[in-house]
Formats: structure tokens, sequence, C-alpha cells
């Protein structure tokens, strides 16, 4: 099985080296397509040969204006189901540029699927990371120990002893924790809207829930996950989806 990383960039040129990095060390078998909704700062050649990923990628690039998209929407969409009409992969994800995959996610995910069949979509869980919030507890002695637990800020509402926690679908999905079935696109006609600029991911997992009813739980763990103003998970600066 092969799974097909669609990874959303836009002006985020440093940040994305960890998305970037986290993807070419994943040892499963993978295909990368990166779409660059017309970035006033694209990615470089450099800067994807720098993370080890020389011809192990594709890249769209969208050739829309500011203005353009304002007036007539985004067609992000369009390169995302260009993606998938033309990849070979048999399960698809989405990375954010902000974000990064778990160590070993992508062969953990192929072996969820292989197992339950019967699975057509499903999300896993998230690592909150966030550097505002999150440091290194310093009444920790040991160093080993200050990596594994964190003092959080009031902001934070995570479990002091587990910061590995599950998201409440029952709210929500992020756009990172979820998986589906390449199959699935053409089987029930779903598809990523276009033109359109806000909730682009919530629009197909609307359609995705329409289709198939709920996701299922992988129980693994997917992505870390940033937390940033302008995400899903942190509307109104409420982290929503944190369950305890």
């Amino acid at each position: 099985m092969k799974v097909l990383i669609l990874l959303a960039y836009y002006n985020r040129p440093v940040m994305v080296k960890n998305a970037l990095k986290s993807v070419a060390e994943q040892q499963g078998n993978w295909e990368l397509v990166i779409i660059d909704d017309n970035s006033d700062k694209p990615l470089t050649q450099a800067i994807l040969e720098e993370e080890n990923l020389k011809d192990r990628f594709k890249l769209y690039r969208s050739d829309q204006t500011k203005e353009d998209k304002r007036v007539n929407g985004s067609r992000h969409g369009f390169y995302m189901n260009k993606a998938i009409e033309e990849s070979k992969a048999d399960i698809g994800i989405i990375l954010c540029d902000d974000d990064a995959l778990y160590p070993g996610y992508i062969n953990n995910l192929i072996n969820f699927y292989k197992v339950h069949t019967e699975v057509n979509w499903s999300y896993s869980h998230l690592v909150y990371f966030n550097p505002k919030f999150q440091v290194p507890n310093p009444s920790l002695k040991k160093e080993n120990e200050g990596l594994k637990r964190w003092e959080w800020g009031s902001k934070a509402r995570i479990d002091q002893n587990n910061y590995v926690l599950p998201i409440n679908p029952a709210y929500k999905l992020d756009s990172s924790q979820v998986s589906w079935r390449l199959k699935c696109n053409l089987e029930k006609n779903v598809w990523f809207a276009y033109p359109k600029t806000k909730d682009l991911d919530a629009d197909f997992f609307t359609k995705m829930f329409q289709a198939y009813s709920n996701a299922c739980f992988t129980g693994i763990i997917g992505q870390y996950k940033g937390v940033h103003s302008d995400q899903l998970c942190n509307k109104s600066g409420n982290y929503m989806y944190v369950t305890r």
C-alpha cells in the first residue's frame, strides 16, 4: 500500500522545513505532492533538496493573483483533486506547512488499513506543540524527563501528565488527523471544492461523513500540530478539540 501526502503550502519557507523533514524521514511507501497557492515566498528547489526530497515530490503552483482569489475563490481544491486523480497511492492524508508527521506514522497507517479492510476513512491522535506556551519544566532534574513533560501556559487546556491527547470528533476533525482511501473519491464522487477559499478541508470531510458516516479512530499518533490563530484548532483562542 502507498500513502499520498498532500502538503498545503503558503508563505512559510522556514516553518515548512519541519514538515518536509518529517516526510523525508518516513520509512513507509509514500508520495509527496506540494500545492503552493501562489505564495509571495514560494518553495524553492534548494529548500526541498536541503530536506533530502530531491526527485521525491511533485509541486503544483497556482498562478492565481490575490485579487482573482478574492473575487473568484481559490483553485487550491482543483490541485488537490488533480493530485488524487494522478496518484497511484491507496490512502490520502493532508499535511499543513506548519505541522509535521509523527515518526513511523506512514508505516503505522498502512498497517492499520491493511488490517481494517472495512475502514474507508479514519482519524488519529495529535501531539500539540506550541512554543509560546510549551517550555521545559525546570523542576524536572533529569534531562530525559524534561523532554517528556512540559509546563503549560494558562491558555493550554492540556493534561499535565500526558500531552498526547485524542481529538474529539464530535466537534470537528482537523485536517491533520484524517486519512482516507483514495478509492472513495471515485466510488462516492467525493472531491475537494473549487473555487473555494474558506474551510476547504471541512467541506471535504462533511462530504466524507455524508458518504461513509463516522470516521474510525486508529489509536495511533499521526502528527505534531502547531497551534496558531489561523488554524482550525484555535478559533477564538479556544482549544475546543482537546479532550481529557
